[in-house]
């Protein structure tokens, strides 16, 4: 196969997919606390894991749709009062 086909039906497929992005991340994230036992008992939101899948897709996504430019910022993490716990510890 040519590589302009193989990109052509790449495209497609992203194209495809991303229209139902939201039904395929909200299935792998069910997957993932299905298989997974960190995410059953970690406490760890599912909106975190969705906006986590979402990002990570998207950019695979927009990758295969030919974007230019992608965005590789990570989203803005709420870490809470790790930092203050792992100081205390570095401290002792």
């Amino acid at each position: 196969m040519e590589d302009a086909a193989q990109n052509r039906y790449s495209i497609e497929i992203a194209k495809a997919v991303t229209v139902r992005i939201d039904a395929v991340v909200a299935g792998m994230a069910d997957l993932i606390v299905k298989e997974i036992e960190f995410y059953r008992i970690s406490g760890a939101r599912s909106e975190d894991l969705h906006n986590s899948l979402r990002h990570n897709v998207g950019y695979v996504l927009a990758h295969l749709a030919g974007a230019e430019a992608v965005d590789l910022s990570a989203p803005l993490r709420r870490v809470g009062s790790v930092p203050n716990r792992v100081c205390r510890c570095l401290r002792s």
